[in-house]
């Protein structure tokens, strides 16, 4: 899809969607999922950031579920329901897609159930950055700003999630996991070449090793 066909169906959004939308761009020069994410983050206005991917399809109370494990000095994990390429293929054909139907075919089940008083139960909280997934994230804008946002130095895909996490856990902020909560579904498409996932890690690990708080390249070196 070119940008100005994805500029026309975010137009076509703008026109039903009951919330503000901003469109935020940048040239396509490979993966830079950091920097795109940075640039959207700086625009958003809430004090709140429940973070997904554009592959991914959200469950009736993904919003409410948030709201509701948000908690000062805490960033939330979450997790995803995987739809297979069969599956995805017929959702894409049709253009529609029953949640309800999709749990009886998705692989990893127990990721499609919302049982909010056994989520309440069960959201541990801990200082581990190496399980977070970027399409089921949420933190308070105010602590991204403290750690200089994502690293913009991290290129094509892996590990810029558990940077991230690991420079928050670096000022304080606590892992709080949420299961059975925040159900989401993600939609099969082929993977991204891995052939930074080497060096990025590296640069993770750094962090660790280092307590690395706050990225050089973030949100305030941005043009």
């Amino acid at each position: 899809m070119t940008g100005e066909e994805t500029l026309k169906v975010v137009e076509h959004f703008k026109t039903k969607a009951s919330v503000p939308v901003i469109h935020v761009w940048h040239e396509d020069m490979g993966f830079r999922l950091a920097e795109i994410r940075n640039r959207a983050i700086i625009e958003a206005t809430g004090d709140y950031i429940v973070q997904i991917d554009g592959d991914i399809v959200l469950g009736k109370y993904f919003i409410k579920d948030h709201n509701d494990a948000a908690k000062s000095g805490r960033f939330v994990r979450g997790s995803r329901a995987l739809i297979s390429e069969k599956r995805t293929n017929k959702i894409l054909e049709s253009g529609k897609i029953n949640l309800l139907k999709e749990r009886m075919y998705v692989k990893n089940k127990f990721n499609s159930l919302r049982i909010p008083i056994l989520s309440r139960l069960l959201r541990k909280e801990s200082y581990r950055s190496n399980n977070i997934r970027g399409c089921n994230f949420a933190f308070w804008k105010n602590d991204f700003v403290k750690v200089n946002g994502y690293n913009n130095d991290m290129h094509g895909w892996g590990c810029e999630d558990w940077e991230l996490a690991a420079r928050l856990i670096n000022i304080g902020i606590k892992q709080r996991k949420l299961k059975l909560g925040g159900v989401c579904y993600h939609l099969y498409h082929k993977e991204s070449n891995k052939d930074r996932v080497g060096i990025n890690h590296e640069i993770y690990l750094k962090v660790i090793e280092e307590k690395v708080s706050r990225c050089k390249n973030g949100i305030v070196l941005l043009d």
